[in-house]
């Protein structure tokens, strides 16, 4: 199985305890073992970091362990592909094409 975690998600994960924390724990877990396949798009990871940085005020030291996860999960690089859809949010549209 591929899960594909959304900013918000990694974002929870992150920043605080509780459920999105779990399922990234366990999600990260399982890749290791080779059951599920942890995906992370390369625009769900910029995104990710410029919110930590920019609404959390991470610090570098503090982007470390960041690294680190995504360093475990599969990266996907961002798509250029033209969406068939009308996105309402133009910063979705990169999000979305992974």
């Amino acid at each position: 199985m591929r899960v594909f975690p959304d900013t918000n998600v990694w974002v929870s994960a992150f920043t605080t305890r509780g459920l999105c924390e779990l399922i990234v724990r366990t999600l990260l877990r399982r890749h290791g073992r080779g059951t599920v396949e942890v995906l992370a798009g390369e625009p769900v990871m910029a995104e990710t970091f410029r919110i930590l940085a920019d609404k959390f005020h991470a610090t570098e030291a503090e982007l470390t362990p960041v690294r680190i996860t995504f360093g475990i999960a599969r990266h996907v690089p961002g798509v250029n592909d033209v969406l068939p859809a009308t996105i309402p949010d133009p910063d979705d549209v990169p999000i979305i094409a992974c």
